[in-house]
């Protein structure tokens, strides 16, 4: 063979390689797409809600009953409620807690009761940290319904706080302390996941209890 020859068979191997992972590319791409899209659609879907707050996604028994808890309270109209900051804390807790209902690693929960201002760095965080810890359960053969799912929530008793500064706007502050329980579970060891946390809560303009921080204990 010439080799003139075989630069052309060169030339179209390179060429036929690129092409091959140029499309591959765009088929991968194409394909997360709208598996995101699908994931953020189911997550998406409200099932209750109140003048405040939304339960979307697939929504356990428990994070049935908390919501509707919270919508009894939130109707109360109690200016300062402690109890209402409470509930806005167990409700996260539920739901953010909660992997059985999850589409995946990106299905991040709890986000409806975080500071707004702060919800993408919330969602951002718990996909690089508690989020991504679901992936080697997932690659290991288990399903979602196989992981954690929250089955009690100890009493979340809220108190005053010093106000809060975000970038100069002072919002009224809330601290809560309380533990959780998981369901039990013979596929994983709930041993190894988060039981306790507190919680920093203020009182948005419109009159929303938002999480502004929390960490686990």
């Amino acid at each position: 063979m010439s080799r003139k020859k075989t630069n052309k068979m060169h030339l179209y191997f390179r060429y036929l390689i690129v092409t091959l992972a140029i499309s591959i590319a765009l088929f991968s791409g194409i394909i997360f797409f709208n598996l995101n899209n699908a994931m953020s659609s189911a997550g998406e879907q409200v099932i209750l809600s109140n003048k405040f707050y939304a339960l979307k996604g697939k929504p356990t028994q428990l994070q049935k009953d908390l919501f509707k808890e919270l919508t009894i309270q939130v109707d109360k109209d109690v200016e300062y409620d402690l109890d209402l900051v409470g509930l806005v804390v167990k409700n996260f807790i539920a739901d953010y807690y909660t992997w059985t209902n999850k589409q995946g690693p990106y299905d991040i929960g709890g986000g409806e009761f975080i500071f707004g201002h702060e919800n993408l760095n919330f969602k951002q965080t718990s996909r690089r940290y508690f989020y991504s810890y679901m992936e080697p359960y997932i690659s290991s053969g288990l399903s979602n319904t196989d992981l954690i799912e929250v089955e009690t929530i100890a009493p979340a008793i809220a108190d005053f706080a010093s106000n809060y500064d975000y970038y100069g706007q002072t919002f009224s502050t809330f601290y809560v302390e309380t533990s959780w329980t998981y369901k039990e579970n013979t596929k994983i060891d709930t041993s190894v996941f988060p039981t306790r946390a507190a919680f920093v809560i203020v009182i948005t303009e419109s009159g929303r209890y938002e999480i502004v921080r929390f960490y686990e204990l």
